[in-house]
């Protein structure tokens, strides 16, 4: 399966939203419970996150693609609709992958 790398930081608000979202998508939605979330303290492992480039956590890259970085503005239905597009765009990406192994 597709790896969402999901950078975060233990006492970030946004990243403890983006939690308890992904846990609501996932019941809502099994098929985004199958995509494989990478989540990486940028605290705990600096030297992983200075290779992706980003300003904000939580940010979601699938490899070094910048999919979606939170934004303190953004309600929280704006974050659950952003987090929802990265989770079908690492179905999708998995989706071309699995067909051009046939």
């Amino acid at each position: 399966m597709v790896g969402i790398l999901w950078f975060y930081l233990d006492n970030c608000q946004y990243c403890k939203r983006a939690d308890t979202i992904l846990l609501e998508l996932q019941n809502q939605n099994p098929a985004y419970g199958e995509v494989r979330m990478i989540k990486i303290n940028e605290k705990e492992r600096p030297d992983i996150a200075a290779k992706f480039t980003h300003s904000k956590v939580p940010a979601f890259f699938l490899g070094d693609r910048l999919l979606y970085e939170a934004d303190a503005a953004e309600s929280r239905t704006q974050m659950k609709e952003n987090i929802e597009k990265v989770l079908r765009i690492a179905i999708e990406v998995q989706a071309a992958w699995d067909a051009q192994q046939k």
